[in-house]
């Protein structure tokens, strides 16, 4: 099981998130959870997602933290923007840094299932992230359309990367303290395909063995549809282009 003192920070990227926020799902889990804590982005919201924030963290001030930005930058920018405030602002020593999708469709008791699990695999492991597969013992529920066409996305990002990636795009990631600084000092070109970007960034420092030795991809227990996401079809014919654009910037870079 995960030691105590191996403290953990969420990031929580919100855009206009007011009206599904769980507001009281996330305070009960940080209680129950005293090593695992929150910090809350919210991308330029125009509703009231920044005082239902303000006041989550005024009931938890040392568990659950907020940074307000100041217009809407994209989720990637919203999770890069959250990483780069807790290495400036925040300093509790966190040794795993994770970010997690503000609707929950990946209930947060995953966060422990995946870190326990890269445990006993081995204390090696740098970016641990979890995967919509559905298997018996699993409860995975994806609309059916939504799902043939990200396993369409899914397996072109595979291609491009060259890895047996089932699941780039799921939104429950975790990294190891050391690898964020570098993973996530500069802007992503792409702001909802960011996650493939990722994993190029990662094939940039490491030989294909090392990838190996410190990558793993865990199937979820329980994933569940949302409804209200932003994601529209029009996003998802842009994909081959996106994977392109993003093979093109970072092919040449890579290790392997």
């Amino acid at each position: 099981m995960m030691p105590l003192e191996e403290k953990v920070l969420i990031v929580v990227p919100c855009f206009n998130e007011a009206s599904r926020l769980n507001t009281v799902s996330f305070k009960a889990w940080v209680e129950m959870n005293p090593s695992m804590d929150l910090l809350f982005v919210n991308d330029g919201s125009t509703d009231y997602t920044q005082p239902v924030l303000e006041q989550m963290a005024a009931d938890l001030p040392e568990r659950i933290f907020c940074l307000q930005l100041p217009k809407n930058l994209g989720k990637a920018e919203a999770v890069r923007q959250g990483f780069q405030f807790i290495f400036q602002k925040i300093s509790q020593p966190y040794l795993y840094l994770a970010y997690v999708d503000a609707d929950l469709a990946t209930p947060l008791s995953e966060i422990k299932y995946l870190l326990d699990y890269a445990a006993f695999r081995g204390n090696n492991k740098q970016f641990i992230f979890g995967s919509r597969l559905k298997v018996l013992g699993s409860h995975i529920d994806r609309n059916p359309l939504r799902h043939y066409f990200g396993r369409i996305s899914a397996t072109g990002a595979s291609i491009s990367l060259g890895l047996p990636v089932y699941d780039t795009q799921c939104g429950i990631k975790i990294f190891h303290r050391n690898i964020c600084q570098t993973i996530f000092s500069d802007p992503f070109m792409s702001r909802w395909l960011f996650d493939v970007e990722i994993f190029f960034r990662f094939k940039a420092l490491f030989t294909k063995a090392e990838f190996d030795e410190a990558v793993l991809e865990v199937p979820l227990r329980s994933w569940n549809e949302i409804p209200g996401t932003k994601i529209k079809f029009s996003d998802i014919l842009k994909v081959p282009f996106e994977l392109w654009r993003i093979n093109k910037k970072y092919a040449q870079t890579s290790r392997f």
